[in-house]
């Protein structure tokens, strides 16, 4: 095998980690647990010292499970920056408005946030959880601008 050959197998190697390690985010989740997956978000990334801005952040049912108001509620989750629930937004968790959501629905989560006094560059991340315990995937980490 030449060095040319052994180049392609090592890349085309590296692509498949990398398609792999990546793709999971998409797979399904088993049926008997609770799963969800980011489906979108809004969120201005500019916002002056203390004032306020509504965001929307929901999140796909990736199983056979029903979500209701009194099961499933949005936290905050920074892992980079921030403590998980920690109030840099002036709200850590949010209860889910919806009275149900089937699967392969959507639990869409509408809020106000509150910029901190202190400008600054702060993370916008999310996920849901059950009974105090997390599951399924976050939103991605947003950064917002603060000046």
């Amino acid at each position: 095998m030449n060095k040319v050959q052994k180049t392609i197998i090592a890349f085309s190697a590296l692509i498949t980690v990398f398609f792999f390690s990546h793709t999971a985010y998409s797979q399904d989740c088993p049926e008997d647990v609770l799963c969800a997956k980011f489906a979108s978000q809004s969120v201005d990334q500019l916002m002056e010292p203390g004032t306020s801005q509504n965001v929307t952040v929901s999140f796909k049912i990736s199983n056979l499970a029903t979500w209701g108001n009194n099961t499933v509620e949005l936290v905050y989750v920074d892992t980079r920056m921030n403590s998980e629930n920690n109030n840099v937004w002036g709200v850590d968790k949010i209860i889910m408005q919806q009275s149900t959501v089937e699967f392969n629905g959507a639990g869409v989560f509408q809020f106000t946030i509150t910029a901190p006094k202190k400008p600054g560059i702060y993370n916008f991340q999310w996920q849901i959880s059950s009974n105090g315990k997390l599951f399924g995937y976050s939103s991605p980490s947003t950064e917002i601008t603060v000046k």
